[in-house]
């Protein structure tokens, strides 16, 4: 039977030389991983403010719509001649018009 010592011509290496090479395969892989974890914070720093300046955004433009709401309210009602009496007043009774119905649903 042959056996395949194609390889071993400066012989085969010693314990110590094996958990040597180990150690120095370890310490590559240990510091791949610190480089990747690294990397990953960054990324994770990028997307936390990325999701920051998007709320704020979100937040103004809800803000916006709020006021533009109220906008609109304000002018539906100054055009239909109505308001909402604030502050106790009270609309003459001769001034004021049929009352608004709601379409039937």
């Amino acid at each position: 039977m042959l056996i395949d010592d194609e390889g071993f011509e400066l012989g085969i290496p010693s314990q110590e030389e094996m958990a040597a090479h180990q150690v120095v395969l370890l310490r590559h892989e240990s510091e791949q991983a610190c480089h990747q974890l690294a990397k990953a914070h960054e990324d994770m720093q990028k997307l936390v403010d990325i999701n920051w300046a998007l709320n704020q955004e979100i937040n103004t433009l809800r803000h916006e719509l709020r006021v533009a709401r109220a906008h609109a309210c304000m002018e539906t009602n100054r055009q239909r001649g109505s308001g909402i009496p604030t502050w106790g007043g009270q609309v003459a009774i001769q001034d004021r018009g049929e009352p608004l119905l709601y379409p039937p649903l």
